[in-house]
């Protein structure tokens, strides 16, 4: 054979060749099966005003905060100061997500021992002045302490009956809300 010129001889892989005609497509997805969706028993009645609900997850994530029980309209405009525009955006807000960390975590710290050589810290997370204190302590400390927000939280978030870090961790609309955006990543979007 010349150099450069291609081999017209047909390659043999070890197994004989199949016509087009007689080819089986073999699927990793299992079959669909069809499900009368208007029959579901999943609600979550408790947590949305009337009108979401006959929504589903994902088009709950791009109402206004309005659409969860305990937020009113007129406190939609308090919420977007802070960048909340929709459920998605209360899901996400790096504010809510903090406190309601901290919160979790304080529920696994000790009194007494087991801290002595942690190198834990939340510096950039909170005030000057609350930079040493326990997790279980900055619960109970006011919103104004986080670094993300200014002094202002504290007279915003009164009308939600927020007044401390902890409180804001524990609020049920923030948390409805971050459970919707979570389940709305195992919704089939075929039925949105």
């Amino acid at each position: 054979m010349q150099s450069g010129s291609k081999d017209k001889r047909p390659r043999d892989f070890g197994t004989p060749k199949t016509p087009k005609s007689q080819r089986v497509s073999i699927s990793t997805e299992e079959p669909r099966v069809s499900v009368d969706y208007s029959a579901t028993k999943l609600n979550i009645s408790d947590a949305v005003q009337k009108g979401g609900k006959r929504a589903n997850f994902h088009s709950l994530l791009r109402h206004k905060p309005s659409i969860l029980t305990g937020i009113d309209e007129s406190d939609c405009d308090v919420l977007r100061r802070y960048g909340i525009a929709t459920v998605e955006d209360l899901a996400r807000w790096e504010v809510y997500r903090l406190a309601h960390s901290i919160c979790i975590m304080a529920q696994t710290e000790r009194t007494s021992g087991g801290h002595e050589d942690s190198t834990m810290n939340l510096i950039r997370a909170v005030d000057v002045q609350h930079e040493s204190k326990s997790l279980r302590s900055l619960c109970n400390e006011p919103l104004a302490s986080l670094v993300a927000v200014g002094p202002r939280v504290n007279e915003d978030f009164k009308r939600f009956g927020i007044e401390t870090i902890g409180q804001l961790g524990r609020w049920k609309p923030a948390q409805w809300a971050a459970a919707i955006a979570d389940l709305a990543l195992y919704e089939d979007p075929i039925y949105q």
